[in-house]
This record gives structure tokens, C-alpha cells and sequence, in this order.
């Protein structure tokens, strides 16, 4: 079963915010998930995964952001991590980081690179609507390089 959950912080005004309120959004939508690992699968929730800048990639040249993943306790997947295009007419994103936290341990020392592969491929089939990504060769060079130990890297600024 799939869930999604669109998140919007407005102020008095009516007006969507963002600014300084990154903890307490993120802490509202770790407790959702909390909630459906629960609800639906009577378990707890195990990890998150999110996509990030690289900051060999950040466009603003500030790694000032890098300091709430590494606050809330992320750690970088050191593999070549490329967001497949969504179209023909589009290209692939590289330049992106997959970070991983759990949340049942504060250090995480290693994850099996399956459990990756197949948080990739969920997501490139039901969030990025890619209908087959085992013949996508992204994922496949991705799911090869999983294969293999993966460090896991804590993110500093």
C-alpha cells in the first residue's frame, strides 16, 4: 500500500512558509511515517531515505544545509546514486547524494546493499512513475554497484 502525504506550513496569512521551520516539518513528517510503518504494517519505522545535493553539485555554494542531515543524524551512501530521467526528452540528475538515518540506532555502520536497491527501484516505480526500472540502465548500473559493501559516511559540513 502506498501513502502520500503532501506537507504545507502556511502562516496567518495564508501564505506558504518554509524559513526556519525546517525542524519542526521534518519532525511532523517523521511522526506521520511513524504512524503508517505502524498502522499499516504494525511495525516500526526502520530508515529514511532522501535525496540531497551533492555539495560538489549545490548550486549556491553554501553546505550550510548539510548541518540539518548531519543534526538529525544521516548518514551519505557512498555509491554513484543518479536520479533516472522521467522522459525521453529529459536527462538523468547526477549530483545527487541518497541519504539514509535510522530510526532505531543513533550510528549506523553498515546497510546491505538489497535493502538500497530495492528502496531505489520502489521509488523509481511508484514515486517517479518509471513503469519498468529493472530495464532502466540507471538502476541497473546502480543495483551493480549495490552488490558490493556500501560505506556509509557521516555528512559533515
Amino acid at each position: 500500500m502506498n501513502r502520500y502525504h503532501i506537507i504545507l506550513a502556511k502562516d496567518n496569512n495564508g501564505d506558504i512558509a518554509g524559513g526556519g521551520i525546517g525542524t519542526q516539518i521534518y519532525k511532523y513528517i517523521l511522526n506521520i511515517m511513524e504512524i503508517d510503518a505502524h498502522r499499516i504494517n504494525n511495525k516500526k519505522l526502520d530508515y529514511v531515505f532522501c535525496e540531497i545535493d551533492s555539495p560538489a553539485y549545490c548550486k549556491s555554494g553554501n553546505n550550510k544545509y548539510l548541518y540539518f542531515w548531519n543534526k538529525n543524524n544521516y548518514f551519505h551512501l557512498d555509491f554513484n546514486y543518479v536520479q533516472p530521467a522521467l522522459s525521453v526528452s529529459q536527462s538523468p540528475v547526477h549530483g545527487l547524494w541518497l541519504v539514509i538515518s535510522s530510526q532505531q540506532a543513533t550510528d549506523l555502520t553498515e546497510v546491505k546493499g538489497q535493502l538500497v536497491a530495492d528502496v531505489i527501484y520502489d521509488y523509481l516505480k511508484y514515486a517517479m512513475q518509471i513503469e519498468n526500472p529493472e530495464q532502466n540502465p540507471d538502476f541497473i548500473k546502480m543495483k551493480e554497484e549495490l552488490s558490493k559493501p556500501i560505506k556509509l559516511q557521516r555528512i559533515v559540513q
